[in-house]
């Protein structure tokens, strides 16, 4: 599932169902429909048993029949369509064989894209086993773009269907076409993953889940753990697959391994530079719609703390909330009354005529906003310990060792997920 960021300012989000045709088949089976059409290819009679796994679904191909679609059980016994049905029954002999029905599927999908006009009134197929919809304007009422992901993955959950995130947008309608012209469908590669630069390691099981969602058999050897550095030509992590699967899966574990290990890195040269100064490193909600638990998990490996990871954690009242509420004092004082005793009160102020309103009330942190060194030092004096103070904005790493050294408890920065460089991170046959 993706979301294009183009196109004048539109948004689109692309979804694949990597599994329907067998998906379907079991949809049938728990229903104990009987009307005779599922028949076995090789002997003619009808199959109305309930589903065995590994299921496959075959086409005669040029007078062979070949596998055209398989379910995650099958994939997982190293099966994948183009495969001869020969090949895959001296691989599986238990396997169940049924035909394919690609009619069948687009009437499942065709369904499918009427149920999902909850989600948006624009919505069109992207054939033969994915929907686009237009989700512009209609996000927030799902909370956001992430939101609105989840609510789509759910429902998908709840009518029996799966979908594949980020591959998506790589795989198209008809999948890796370079790498099935130019690759046999049995052929097996080997890769080791480099690091280009120096950096903090992170994200490698983003990496092998890529591969294992292509190729659930592929072996992968990671050669370092998260939060480790990374010199130039540091290998991360050993693959051996099936080379269409490989290459397939390349670029979305390049990209999500180069951008948490991109994270890891700015962060801990943040983290580096406030060493002995006692101040924490934390992220914010500054992050890439969809990923914020993957790069919140990146800030951690590079040593860093997070900030709240949602709206629902703890209560944050910035300078809007105090502006609809009438004031610092009353703000907080409505927050305290509806804070339960494991929830966190914290208020941004953005001058020291502020704080003391703030501190009578009691809040946990006291977030002062682009405040100068001189008045930080100030209100780490005024505030005797009595909240954890967290200074934000303004901060960057030529700034961040001052403004430790003026006692503040913790620092915010958006950059560590806004604004982190990707480590180049190459794929290199071995």
């Amino acid at each position: 599932m993706t979301i294009d960021r183009s196109a004048r300012r539109r948004r689109y989000l692309a979804i694949w169902f990597p599994w329907l045709p067998t998906e379907r088949r079991l949809r049938q089976a728990a229903a104990r429909e009987t009307s005779g059409q599922d028949v076995s290819p090789e002997t003619g009679q009808s199959q109305l048993t309930p589903v065995v796994l590994p299921i496959v679904l075959v086409e005669k191909v040029k007078g062979a029949l070949r596998l055209a679609a398989v379910d995650p059980a099958a994939a997982r016994a190293g099966l994948s369509p183009g495969l001869t049905l020969a090949d895959a029954r001296a691989r599986v002999p238990s396997l169940r064989t049924l035909p394919h029905r690609p009619e069948a599927d687009a009437a499942l999908l065709a369904r499918v894209l009427e149920d999902f006009d909850r989600f948006t009134p624009m919505i069109a197929l992207d054939p033969p086993h994915g929907l686009v919809l237009d989700i512009t304007g209609c996000a927030h009422l799902f909370g956001g773009e992430a939101g609105l992901v989840e609510a789509v993955e759910g429902r998908a959950r709840r009518i029996g269907l799966q979908i594949r995130a980020a591959l998506a947008e790589d795989l198209g309608r008809a999948g890796d076409v370079t790498a099935m012209a130019c690759i046999d469908a049995d052929a097996a590669l080997s890769v080791a993953f480099v690091a280009r630069k120096p950096g903090i390691a992170a994200g490698l099981a983003c990496a092998r889940l890529a591969l294992a969602a292509l190729d659930p058999t592929a072996e992968f050897e990671a050669m370092i753990a998260d939060g480790e550095p990374l010199a130039a030509g540091s290998v991360l992590a050993r693959a051996k697959g099936n080379a269409r699967a490989v290459l397939s899966a390349e670029r979305t574990g390049r990209n999500l391994l180069g951008r948490l290990c991109g994270v890891a890195t700015l962060t801990r040269a943040y983290v580096d530079a406030v060493e002995g100064t006692g101040a924490r490193i934390v992220d914010t909600r500054k992050t890439t719609p969809g990923l914020r638990h993957l790069e919140k998990y990146a800030v951690r490996c590079g040593g860093g703390v997070n900030h709240r990871f949602g709206l629902d954690d703890a209560i944050l009242i910035k300078d809007n909330h105090i502006a609809a509420c009438g004031g610092v004092a009353e703000a907080v004082a409505r927050a305290r009354a509806f804070a339960g005793h494991l929830m966190k009160v914290e208020v941004e102020v953005d001058g020291l005529d502020q704080l003391e309103d703030a501190l009578r009330h009691g809040p946990d942190v006291v977030m002062l906003d682009n405040f100068s060194l001189q008045d930080l030092r100030t209100a780490v004096a005024a505030a005797k310990g009595r909240a954890v103070l967290e200074a934000s904005g303004g901060v960057n790493l030529e700034s961040v060792r001052a403004i430790a050294e003026t006692g503040v408890d913790v620092i915010s920065v958006g950059a560590l997920t806004h604004s982190a460089a990707a480590l180049d991170i190459g794929l290199d046959a071995v």
